[in-house]
C-alpha cells in the first residue's frame, strides 16, 4: 500500500504542468523573503559582553542587568554578543549608558539576514563583494536604524559620516575567504545619501560592522560605547575594572561611598554615574593626584587631603568602601605593604557602619596579606588584566547577602 501511494504522489508530481511547479516555487520564495523582512523590521539590539568566557561573572551580571532594565533577551548569541528586543517600559535611550554598565557596547541591529536567504534571492547563491553590497544595502532598515541611533542622544546632521568595518567568521563557509576589504569598500561606495563614507574610524559620526557568520548576514550600528577611561578627564582605571568594584560593593541612592586610595577617583566616578544619589568622599596623600580627582568628579564630591591611615572622618560614617590599595608596584609603601594594609584596613573599618560594606581590588602578591589584616574579605573573582591576575575582594557584614549575591550576580 505505501509502495503503491509513494508511485501515486511521483506521477501526480510528473503530471504537474510546468505553470504550476513554478507558481509553487514562486511561493516559496514569497514566504521566504517575507520572514526575512520580518527579521529586518522588528528592530532589535545586541549588547558586547565584558569577558570572552559565555559564563564568566560580568558576563552573567551583564544579561541579568539587560532582562532587569531594558527586555527580554534572545537565546541566540554570536561572537560574545546577547541580543534583546527594549521593553514597554525600558528607560529611554539616552539613561542606557547609566543602566547597561557591564556590556562593552550597545549595538543597533539593522538587517539580519538568515542563510536560507540565498534560495529566496535575497542573498546571492555565489557571493562576491558587488552582489553581496548589493544585496545587503537593499535590504538593511537605514532609516529606522538611525532613528534609534539618533535616540541615544546622537546628533544626526546629512550626510553623517560612517566608517564600514567587515568581519568574515571562519564558519561562514557561503562565502568566500577574503571578501571583506573588498566588501568594505563596495559598502563604502554604496552608502545611503543619509550617509558619507569616512575611511577613518576617529573621524566618523556612526560606525557600521558587518559580520557575515554561518547562519548569514549581520549589520549592526554602534551606538553606546561604554569606554570610561577615555571619556574622563584624567583617564585612570579602565572602565571594567571601576564597575566590578564599584557594584560589588552593593551602592544604594543615598549611600556615603568612600575611596581612602582614591587617586583620579575612577571607582568614584562609575558609583556617581550609576547611582547618583551617592554621596562620593576621596581621600588621597598626593595633590596631584586630588586635582586629578576634581577633574573627573566635578563639584558634587568631598576630596579630602590625608592618609589612609588616619582618615579625617567619624566613626561610622560611610556606608561603602571601594578602593584599590597599593601593590608596591607603581606606588609603593614606605613601611612595606603589612604595616599600611593593617593601619589603613583598621581605619575602614572603624568608619564603616555595621552594615557597611568594601570593595576592593588587589593583584596575586597583596592578596595573601590583604586577607591576614582583614579576615572577613571575600575572594569575589578574579579579572586577567595586564601582566598580572587582579582580584576582587569584598566584604559584607552578613553571610546571607553574600551567599545571595553570589548565586545571582556571580
Amino acid at each position: 500500500g505505501k509502495a503503491k501511494l509513494h508511485k501515486q504522489k511521483r506521477l501526480s508530481t510528473r503530471a504537474m504542468p510546468w505553470c504550476g511547479r513554478c507558481n509553487a516555487i514562486d511561493a516559496m520564495r514569497v514566504l521566504l523573503l517575507v520572514a526575512v523582512s520580518a527579521v529586518c523590521s522588528a528592530l532589535r539590539y545586541s549588547a558586547v559582553l565584558p569577558s570572552p568566557n559565555p559564563r564568566a561573572p560580568v558576563n552573567n551580571d551583564a544579561r541579568g542587568r539587560i532582562r532587569r532594565r531594558i527586555g527580554r533577551i534572545d537565546k541566540s548569541e554570536l561572537g560574545g554578543r546577547v541580543f534583546f528586543k527594549p521593553g514597554d517600559d525600558a528607560p529611554p535611550r539616552k539613561e542606557w549608558h547609566r543602566v547597561l554598565r557591564g556590556p562593552l557596547s550597545v549595538r543597533i541591529v539593522a538587517a539580519d539576514l538568515p542563510s536560507y536567504a540565498t534560495r529566496a534571492g535575497v542573498l546571492p547563491s555565489v557571493p562576491d563583494a558587488t552582489n553581496l553590497a548589493d544585496a545587503i544595502l537593499e535590504h538593511t532598515e537605514w532609516s529606522a536604524a538611525l532613528d534609534a541611533w539618533s535616540a541615544f542622544g546622537n546628533a544626526v546632521t546629512a550626510p553623517l559620516p560612517a566608517h564600514v568595518r567587515c568581519k568574515r567568521h571562519t564558519t561562514a563557509v557561503w562565502a568566500p575567504a577574503g571578501i571583506s576589504p573588498p566588501l568594505r569598500r563596495a559598502l563604502a561606495l554604496r552608502l545611503p545619501e543619509a550617509l558619507t563614507p569616512e575611511p577613518r574610524r576617529e573621524r566618523a559620526a556612526v560606525e557600521i560592522q558587518v559580520t557575515l557568520h554561518e547562519e548569514g548576514v549581520l549589520v549592526e550600528l554602534l551606538a553606546l560605547k561604554q569606554r570610561m577611561d577615555r571619556d574622563l578627564p584624567c583617564p585612570g582605571f579602565r572602565r571594567l575594572e571601576s564597575y566590578v568594584v564599584a557594584q560589588a560593593a552593593r551602592i544604594k541612592p543615598g549611600d556615603v561611598v568612600l575611596d581612602p586610595f582614591c587617586g583620579k577617583a575612577t571607582f568614584l566616578a562609575e558609583a556617581q554615574l550609576c547611582w547618583p544619589g551617592a554621596s562620593v568622599i576621596g581621600v588621597d596623600s598626593d595633590p596631584a593626584q586630588l586635582d586629578a580627582a576634581a577633574n573627573n568628579l566635578g563639584s558634587n564630591a568631598t576630596l579630602l587631603h590625608g592618609s589612609a591611615t588616619a582618615l579625617p572622618l567619624e566613626d561610622g560614617s560611610v556606608d561603602a568602601v571601594v578602593s584599590c590599595p597599593p601593590f608596591d608596584r607603581q606606588y609603593t609603601a614606605q613601611d612595606g605593604l603589612d604595616a599600611l594594609y593593617a593601619k589603613s584596613f583598621s581605619e575602614m573599618r572603624r568608619v564603616l557602619r555595621p552594615t557597611g560594606r568594601a570593595s576592593l581590588l588587589l593583584d596575586e602578591k597583596s592578596l595573601e596579606i590583604a586577607q591576614r589584616h582583614w579576615p572577613g574579605l571575600c575572594v569575589l573573582g578574579t579579572m586577567p588584566l595586564g601582566p598580572w591576575v587582579r582580584t576582587v575582594l569584598c566584604a559584607w557584614p552578613d553571610g546571607d547577602a553574600w551567599e545571595t549575591w553570589d548565586r545571582k550576580a556571580w
